[in-house]
């Protein structure tokens, strides 16, 4: 289809020419240890550096194919995903609850965030599967839970209500965005969202750090991320406020990207801008 193409041209050219303006904050990341407690024990702080090296070589190896001119070619629906390899190794990576299904997510660290006073974790997405939430809440009973699903039926409404009289997370009935107060069709139904900012503000936590950051919302986290009140601010905020950026404001991100067989070149295009945003952060 000679339109499709045209418009594919289009997207990659614009898509390359916007990569070509991406920077990370390399020195904001290698001399982290130093800003932190960590800077009385030097050997902790030079592993950190090494490591953080490490991975932004890595890192430009991996910024240099998504500026690449032309995509290889796309087979499957998630080909696109093995153009990027990952560019930092958890030392104690596990699964989230440990069974099979989509309701466990990769989590790093997740004992590190019993050793904190109160812990955040938004859930956003969840199709009335809870597992993950309370597996959080057994490993880290301290921890304030919010799970976001406006997509519900009734009935998985309900039982996401009497996990919440369980005090094992809240239930807000609204999804992730890329503009508060939109009403979204998803499934022939339209449904109220937020922004990742609008439900720090509306949940009172904009001073606060959200620990662990799960988004499975079914192909719309790649406008939600991109939108200048997801990270799309990130690049702006860290020349101008580094301390005010939302990037520093979540200590993990879980998140699953979506898309279908017939937006396979949009979609590595999409996913070159998400993870270029996310690197900024």
């Amino acid at each position: 289809d000679s339109t499709l193409l045209l418009n594919s041209t289009k997207d990659l050219a614009n898509t390359t020419a916007w990569m070509s303006t991406i920077s990370f904050p390399e020195h904001s990341w290698l001399n982290a240890c130093d800003r932190s407690s960590d800077a009385r024990r030097p050997l902790c702080c030079a592993y950190w550096r090494e490591k953080v090296g490490r991975s932004l070589r890595v890192l430009d190896r991996q910024l240099d194919t998504l500026r690449g001119i032309i995509p290889p070619q796309l087979t499957s629906p998630k080909s696109h995903m093995d153009l990027f390899e990952p560019t930092w190794n958890c030392d104690d990576l596990e699964r989230v609850p440990p069974d099979p299904g989509d309701g466990s997510k990769w989590v790093c660290g997740l004992g590190t965030l019993g050793l904190r006073k109160s812990s955040i974790v938004y859930s956003l997405g969840s199709d009335g599967d809870t597992s993950f939430e309370a597996e959080i809440k057994r490993r880290v009973p301290s921890s304030s839970i919010y799970t976001f699903d406006p997509t519900l039926s009734p009935k998985k409404k309900a039982q996401l209500r009497a996990r919440q009289e369980q005090g094992v997370l809240s239930f807000v009935d609204a999804g992730l965005g890329e503009r508060d107060g939109d009403n979204v069709s998803f499934h022939g139904k339209y449904f109220l969202t937020s922004t990742l900012l609008g439900f720090k503000r509306r949940l009172g936590h904009e001073a606060r750090e959200i620990d662990l950051l799960k988004v499975d919302v079914e192909s719309a986290e790649a406008a939600a991320f991109l939108s200048h009140e997801g990270f799309g601010s990130c690049l702006t905020e860290y020349y101008r406020n580094p301390l005010g950026a939302l990037g520093r404001k979540v200590g993990q991100l879980l998140v699953e990207i979506h898309k279908s067989p017939p937006a396979l070149f949009a979609s590595y295009l999409e996913t070159a801008r998400v993870f270029a945003i996310l690197y900024t952060c």
